[in-house]
């Protein structure tokens, strides 16, 4: 597995390469990790799920999949508050 961390508004880039050059996304989060730094309702502040995002976006792009880890992408969880995007993908 290969695994990506990054803060909002970084750019994402991945790819693979031939002859795996299949990018199968296991699980993607964005948010806050901390929800004692938001002032909102936990289920709100807590990471959200946007596997099925970024995976319906890279199966559109293609290889590499190229993106910038911004709130007008992913959604906001959690205003004003900076949060953080990882995901764990694979090649075949």
């Amino acid at each position: 597995y290969r695994y990506i961390n990054v803060s909002e508004n970084a750019n994402v880039s991945i790819s693979c390469v031939a002859p795996q050059s299949t990018i199968n996304i296991v699980h993607a989060f964005f948010g806050v990790p901390n929800v004692n730094v938001c002032n909102c309702a936990v289920s709100l502040c807590t990471k959200m799920d946007v596997t099925f995002n970024i995976t319906s976006y890279c199966n559109t792009v293609g290889n590499p999949c190229t993106f910038s880890a911004q709130t007008t992408f992913l959604g906001d969880t959690c205003h004003f508050v900076v949060k953080t995007f990882n995901i764990t993908y694979y090649c075949s």
